[in-house]
C-alpha cells in the first residue's frame, strides 16, 4: 500500500510539474518573436543576432574572455559557444514552427528542470555557458508536449546536434530507451527527434528503428561553422567595439606585462 501511494504521489507531482512548465513556457513563447524566424539559413543567422538569447550568450562568453585563458581553455570555450548557439537556434526554430494552442516545446532549461524531478537523486553538474546536465543520465535538449483533454502529454524528446557521427546517434537512442524504461508512464508514447543541419543524415541502422524522427535546420554544418567564426572573431561589426578575439588578445597582453592571472 505504501509503495502504491508513493508511486501515485510521484505521478501526480510529475503531471503537475509538467503542466506548470508548459504554462510558463507558453507565456514566454508568446512574447519571444520566434514565429518570425526566417526559413533561410543565412537570414536566420542575422535574425538570431537580434534576439535576447544571442545577447545573453554573447555576454556570457565576453565574461570569460575578459581574463587571459590558455589555448586549451579557449578551444573549450569556442566549442561550448558553438554548442550553446546551435542549441538556442534549434530550439527557436522548432518552437517557431510548433507554436499553437495545443503543442509546446520546452526550452533546454525547462527540460533540465523536468529531468531533475525525474532523477532527483542524480547530481546536477554545470558546464561552460549553461550547457548543464545530470550525472549518470542523458538529458535531452527539449521536450515536445501536446494538450489532450486538459492534460499535457509528451510527444517527443528532442536532441539538437551538429554531428553526423554514428556513435552519437546510437548513444542518444540508447539513452532515450533507458529513460523510457525508467519512466513508462510519461514516455510510453514519445518518440525521439534529432534536429540537425540539412546535410546531416541519420545512420542507416537507425532508419528503420521505431520512434525516431529527424528535423532539418535550413543550413549546413559548414554554414553554421562560418557563422560561429564570424561571431567570435568579427562581431560586433561596429569598428569602435572590440570582438571576443580582440578582448582575449588584450587580456593576454596584460598578462605578459604582469597584470592579472591566466585561466587554465
Amino acid at each position: 500500500m505504501g509503495d502504491t501511494n508513493q508511486a501515485l504521489t510521484r505521478e501526480i507531482t510529475i503531471e503537475n510539474t509538467l503542466r506548470r512548465l508548459v504554462a510558463e513556457q507558453r507565456a514566454e513563447l508568446n512574447n519571444s518573436g520566434f514565429h518570425d524566424i526566417p526559413s533561410d539559413g543565412e537570414k536566420m543567422f542575422e535574425w538570431f543576432k537580434t534576439t535576447k538569447e544571442f545577447n545573453e550568450l554573447y555576454n556570457q562568453a565576453l565574461k570569460y574572455n575578459l581574463l587571459p585563458c590558455t589555448d586549451q581553455r579557449i578551444n573549450e570555450l569556442i566549442t561550448a559557444f558553438a554548442g550553446r548557439l546551435y542549441q538556442d537556434m534549434a530550439y527557436a526554430f522548432l518552437a517557431g514552427k510548433r507554436l499553437s494552442h495545443l503543442i509546446t516545446v520546452l526550452s533546454p532549461e525547462k527540460t533540465l528542470e523536468f529531468y531533475i524531478l525525474l532523477y532527483h537523486e542524480n547530481k546536477k553538474y554545470e558546464n561552460l555557458l549553461g550547457l548543464d546536465s545530470l550525472e549518470g543520465i542523458s538529458v535531452p535538449d527539449g521536450i515536445l508536449t501536446i494538450n489532450r483533454n486538459g492534460r499535457e502529454h509528451i510527444l517527443s524528446v528532442c536532441e539538437y546536434t551538429l554531428t553526423g557521427v554514428e556513435r552519437y546517434f546510437r548513444r542518444k537512442y540508447d539513452s532515450f530507451n533507458i529513460n523510457l524504461e525508467n519512466n513508462p508512464q510519461i514516455l510510453s508514447h514519445a518518440s525521439i527527434v534529432f534536429e540537425v543541419p540539412k546535410d546531416v543524415k541519420l545512420p542507416s541502422y537507425l532508419e528503420k528503428k521505431d520512434k525516431i524522427k529527424m528535423q532539418k535546420m535550413p543550413f549546413t554544418r559548414r554554414q553554421f561553422g562560418n557563422f560561429v567564426r564570424r561571431d567570435y572573431g568579427e562581431y560586433p561589426p561596429d569598428e569602435d567595439c572590440a570582438t571576443l578575439d580582440d578582448i582575449q588578445s588584450r587580456a593576454r597582453k596584460q598578462l605578459e606585462r604582469g597584470i592579472g592571472y591566466q585561466i587554465t
